[in-house]
């Protein structure tokens, strides 16, 4: 799985946006030129909100992990004193 970086998609994302206002402050007088802007739009607009689901997530599973281990840890610290009280017995 790739990772998307904030960087890479603020880059992205505001190099889209500059274009699309570079194209509007030209002036579209061609009906496939405002087409084209106007697919630009909900793409970026789509891009924006599936970096913030991914975004979210990610900050979900960063969590998960980290109770996992700290989880995990103790029932390992937990495993070691059983097993030294079981090899006295």
């Amino acid at each position: 799985m790739a990772n998307i970086s904030t960087t890479q998609h603020m880059g992205f994302s505001q190099t889209m946006d500059d274009f699309i206002k570079k194209l509007e402050v030209v002036g579209l007088h061609d009906f496939s030129a405002k087409a084209i802007v106007t697919e630009l739009k909900k793409e970026l607009f789509l891009l924006e909100n599936i970096f913030a689901e991914y975004d979210s997530k990610t900050k979900q599973l960063k969590h998960l992990v980290s109770e996992y281990q700290k989880i995990q840890r103790n029932a390992r610290i937990n495993l070691r004193i059983c097993q030294q009280i079981c090899s006295k017995v």
